[in-house]
């Protein structure tokens, strides 16, 4: 049974969630995703997800950076500029946990659509490489996004 306070606190969760997606694009991205899955199979979404997003990592390129701290900050700084949360990278033995915070993904997309969080791959990748990553490790993710829209990466291997 959950408490008064627990329900407040989802619904709370909720409602800031709903916020990260703007009011005027969530029609159209539930009808333009249902045409989507019409069309395409989930590998397929996944994929044309990846390939916008190393689009938009290329056309977002970071600055230079000696650290992962460094590379966190300017991660952020696009993402800030685009109002699309943030994120953060930590090593974790042979790859680095890569956690994005706040995505629209989560509001804009229709429940189901885990196909979408293939665009936060391709942008993570790409940008690893850019900054000098080698091209035989890849970003997979390792969570679905919480109620927040937290999605879990893992670059490596």
């Amino acid at each position: 049974m959950t408490t008064p306070e627990v329900h407040m606190e989802k619904e709370i969760i909720k409602y800031l969630s709903a916020q990260q997606c703007s009011v005027q694009w969530r029609a159209f991205l539930e009808v333009f995703s249902q045409e989507l899955t019409q069309q395409l199979t989930v590998t397929n979404l996944r994929g044309l997800m990846r390939r916008s997003g190393e689009r938009f990592a290329n056309q977002h390129p970071l600055p230079a950076t000696e650290t992962i701290a460094a590379l966190q900050e300017a991660i952020n700084v696009v993402w800030r500029s685009q109002n699309w949360g943030g994120a953060s990278i930590v090593e974790d033995g042979t790859r680095l946990i890569i956690k994005h915070y706040l995505s629209p993904l989560q509001s804009g997309m229709p429940e189901g659509a885990t196909w979408a969080s293939g665009f936060l791959e391709g942008v993570y990748e790409q940008w690893m490489h850019q900054s000098g990553a080698d091209l035989s490790l890849h970003v997979t993710q390792s969570r679905l996004a919480d109620d927040l829209g937290t999605v879990e990466y893992s670059f490596g291997k």
